[in-house]
Order: structure tokens, then sequence, then C-alpha cells
């Protein structure tokens, strides 16, 4: 137990782990430890193999990145621009809607909610031409949201609507070599909310949970490093607002949403 993290009166029970005290071996308390920024060889080896592979995209595969070498005319992959893949997105290529799946079709909803999530693992950039211009349909914003426990802006998300009335809110999820997330996961300290059960403690600071007691108030403390939850709550009801029909779907914060209500 740690006394000095959030405030834990919105929850009556609670579990969560200390790495400082833990009496595992050293490999597990790694695992558990916040400081990030001693396993950074996790997202250079990660970023090294995302760089390839757009490499021999952008180069026409090995035999025409060997051509290029060779006339000097080798085509470098920008990680922010919209051609740009991560790992994620080089495993199924696949981005474009089903044709056949409808707005009326019963699977729409379930379609959409996928690609949105396959799409989250993509830099904005590619987020905004692939919502805009491939599904015709209006990104709202993309984000990159700050966790108060790991003090840096770690989850990602981005909102955006199907020009009828939906609105899809999706999460990044666990990349294979972002050490961050994978720490967020193995977090597992938990909150028990009455009547709604037990919820992840890794999953509730990645979304907005504060150390400090203002966790709860609508308001983070730093305006400046706007948090998951409050952030996109605000956003939901302006849009709510403006559409009162419109539908919501969210992808990965199914915990949060059931606290808010």
């Amino acid at each position: 137990m740690s006394s000095t993290s959030c405030n834990k009166s919105f929850c009556s029970h609670y579990m969560l782990l200390n790495p400082n005290v833990a009496e595992l071996c050293d490999v597990v308390k790694i695992l558990f430890s916040s400081d990030i920024g001693k396993r950074k060889f996790i997202d250079y080896f990660g970023n090294g193999v995302e760089h390839w592979l757009n490499l021999l995209s952008r180069d026409g595969g090995f035999l025409g990145l060997i051509n290029n070498t060779f006339k000097g005319k080798v085509v470098q992959p920008d990680k922010t621009s919209e051609s740009f893949t991560s790992f994620i997105g080089n495993l199924d290529k696949r981005f474009e809607l089903d044709p056949v799946i409808g707005f009326e079709d019963k699977r729409y909803y379930a379609a959409l909610s996928v690609m949105a999530s396959k799409a989250s693992y993509e830099n904005n950039n590619f987020i905004q031409a692939l919502v805009d211009d491939c599904w015709n349909m209006n990104l709202v914003n993309s984000y990159d949201f700050w966790n108060d426990y790991q003090e840096k802006a770690t989850t990602q998300a981005f909102i955006m609507d199907d020009k009828r009335e939906t609105i899809v809110v999706a999460f990044k999820g666990t990349g294979p070599f972002n050490a961050d997330a994978w720490s967020s996961d193995i977090d597992l300290s938990w909150y028990e909310i009455p009547g709604i059960g037990k919820m992840h403690g890794g999953f509730m600071k990645a979304l907005g949970l504060l150390k400090t007691k203002a966790g709860r108030t609508n308001k983070t403390p730093n305006s400046l490093k706007p948090t998951a939850y409050y952030a996109i709550r605000k956003h939901l009801k302006k849009l709510m607002q403006q559409n009162e029909k419109a539908k919501f779907i969210g992808v990965l914060e199914d915990e949060m949403i059931t606290f808010n209500q």
C-alpha cells in the first residue's frame, strides 16, 4: 500500500502494488517499476522495426530498396506522415470499411468499432486522412492525454462521427513495443467501486485517475495537461448537445463510462 497515491474516497476497497517493497525477484520488480526510462530499449527496438517495415513499403520491397540504394533514391519514411503505418498496421493493411456493411446493417456498429480501434494505433496525420478522406467521416480530434502516475502523455485516443448519428471514441491499445502501455497492463492494482465491482488500476490511471483529491472534481489540477476521462467527457457533452439523437460508441473505456453514469 502507498499513502502518497490518489484520494481513494470513490472506492470501498483497493489493492495497490508498491514495487519498492515487493519481495519477488528483480525481474518481476522491473516489470512494475515506474522508471520507464530504464526500459527505452523496448521503444528503440520497436521504432527500428517500424522504420524498416515502412522503408520496405515505400521503396517497393527488398529488391526495390536495393535498387534505390544503388541509384541514391531511397525514400526514407516519415513517422508523422499519413502514409506511415505502425507495426499493427503492417500486420494487416486493410483500413477500408466494408462497403457491404451499410449504416442500416446490424453489423455496422461492430465493424466501425473494430476499424476505429485498429486506426487508433496510427499517428495523427494517418488517422486524419483515413477518417476524413477514406471513410468520408469527420475526425473531431485526436489526443495525447496525460497519465498522472507515469508523469507523461501516454494515453492516445481520438473522437470521430460518421456524419449520421454515431460518435465514436477509440483509445489506442497496447502496442507490442510500447513500454508505457505494458506498464499499465502489468499494474495489477485494483479499486472496488460500490455497485460496479473491481476496476483495473492501470487502466484507471491511464484514463485519468489523479494522485490528488482533485481526481474526482470536474477539472484537472493543470489545464495544460488534460487527462482522458475529463477531456473526452467534456467533448462528448458538447457533441451530444448538438445532436440529441446521436449514439455513442466507446472503445476500451467501458469502465469509466459506467462509473460516470
